[in-house]
């Protein structure tokens, strides 16, 4: 039974089961920025509540800790995600979904700048 498991598992050459997506780099970027943003804003959140309850209960010190992280969290995962969007922007990828584990291959078309001729719109 494990050994049907793992039997297209290769741990030193990084090969996995036949059926499974060899994901290019940009794929996996694209997921670590989704899930890592999303952590952080739940981090974010958080933190900012500790920050409130901190400073509504007088403890100057631990409201400007949680402050200061809930800052520096959101400021992390926004700009790790706005840059992954525009990376992928300006090289004609999708941007970062969350739950998105498959991808699909650009047509060549898609691939440039710009609507094919076939499709350009003409004036009348």
């Amino acid at each position: 039974m494990i050994k049907s498991i793992f039997s297209g598992v290769t741990w030193g050459t990084r090969r996995y089961a036949g059926w499974m997506p060899h994901n290019p780099g940009w794929v996996r970027r694209n997921s670590f920025a989704a899930w890592f943003g999303y952590t952080s804003i739940l981090v974010s959140f958080g933190t900012c509540a500790m920050a409130l309850a901190a400073a509504a209960s007088g403890n100057v010190g631990w409201a400007l800790v949680a402050g200061g992280a809930c800052v520096a969290t959101a400021i992390s995962s926004l700009t790790i995600f706005t840059s992954t969007v525009h990376t992928d922007h300006v090289k004609h990828h999708t941007t970062p979904r969350l739950l998105m584990d498959c991808w699909e291959e650009s047509p060549d078309f898609a691939q440039e700048r710009g609507a094919p001729p076939a499709i350009e719109p003409t004036r009348l």
